[in-house]
C-alpha cells in the first residue's frame, strides 16, 4: 500500500476498518505504521549488503573438525 502512495495515515486507517489487529492485539496507528516499513526497508537494504553465505560444511572442514 506504501508503494502505492498511500500515507502510514491512510494505511492505518484502512487496516483498522477491516479490523486488522497488530501482533499485540491493538489498533493500527500512524507512526505504528511507519515503524513497519521503515524496518522492512532497513532489512532489505541490509540483506543487499550482507556479507555472502558461507556453507556450515565447508566452514567446518576449514576448521578441521
Amino acid at each position: 500500500m506504501h508503494r502505492e502512495g498511500m500515507t502510514s495515515r491512510a494505511i492505518a486507517d484502512h487496516l483498522n476498518a477491516l479490523g486488522v489487529l497488530s501482533s499485540t492485539g491493538m489498533e493500527f496507528y500512524p507512526s505504528l505504521v511507519f515503524g513497519i516499513i521503515r524496518k522492512a526497508r532497513l532489512r532489505r537494504e541490509g540483506a543487499a549488503t550482507s556479507m555472502p553465505s558461507v556453507d556450515v560444511k565447508v566452514a567446518i572442514v576449514a576448521l578441521g573438525r
